[in-house]
C-alpha cells in the first residue's frame, strides 16, 4: 500500500507490476519488467516505486507516470527485499548474495555495503532516524548496523530457522523479526 492507503502495488513472477486503486478496484497502470519481480514498494512520499528483481537490480519508477528513473545494480544474485528511508532519499536492499546495500536514490550510487551474514539477506529495515539498518538472514541472525560507519552494532541470535523479515517500530526503539 502507499502511505495514504489509496493505492496498492502487486508484483509477479511474470515480471508484471500492477498499480491498483484500492477503493474502486481499478487497475491504474502496469509496469512490465524483463524478469520475475520479488518485491515492489512505494516510497513514503509516494513519489517512487522500487521494484526488486532476480537479476540483482532494483528499478526506481516514477509512481505517477510509470517512467523509469534509475536502475540500481550491484548485487550478485536476487534482490529479496527493499526498504526506503523515511525521507524517501535512500533505499536499502537485501541481497541473495548475503550483502545489504544502502543507496542514494538521486545519484543511484551505493552509500555503503553491509557484509557479515553467512547466508542470503532476506529483509532490511531502516530506522526512522536513518542511523541504523537492520538485516535478517537465512543464517538465522538479525544484525543491527550503523549506517554511517557500516559497523555491526549488535547481532541478535535466537531464531532456529531462517529469519525472513525484520521491521522497526515507529519510534525506532524496537525490532520485530519473523522466522
Amino acid at each position: 500500500f502507499d502511505s495514504d492507503g489509496a493505492h496498492l502495488v502487486t508484483a509477479s513472477d511474470d515480471g508484471s507490476v500492477n498499480q491498483w486503486n484500492v477503493l474502486t478496484g481499478d487497475l491504474l497502470q502496469t509496469f512490465k519488467h524483463e524478469t520475475a519481480v520479488n518485491m515492489a514498494r512505494y516510497s513514503p512520499d509516494q513519489k517512487w516505486l522500487a521494484i526488486a528483481d532476480n537479476l540483482g537490480s532494483v528499478i526506481i519508477w516514477d509512481a505517477a507516470t510509470g517512467e523509469e528513473i534509475t536502475r540500481l545494480t550491484g548485487h550478485a544474485g536476487p534482490v529479496n527485499h527493499v526498504a526506503f528511508s523515511d525521507d524517501s532519499r535512500r533505499l536499502a536492499t537485501a541481497g541473495g548474495d548475503g550483502i545489504a546495500k544502502l543507496w542514494d536514490i538521486s545519484s543511484g550510487t551505493i552509500l555503503r555495503s553491509f557484509s557479515g551474514h553467512t547466508g542470503p539477506v532476506m529483509s532490511v529495515a531502516i530506522s526512522p532516524d536513518g542511523s541504523r539498518l537492520a538485516t535478517a538472514s537465512v543464517d538465522r541472525t538479525v544484525k543491527l548496523w550503523n549506517t554511517e560507519t557500516g559497523q555491526v552494532l549488535r547481532t541478535l541470535l535466537g531464531h532456529t530457522a531462517p529469519v525472513n523479515s525484520v521491521v522497526f517500530n515507529p519510534d525506532g526503539i524496537r525490532l520485530a523479526t519473523a522466522s
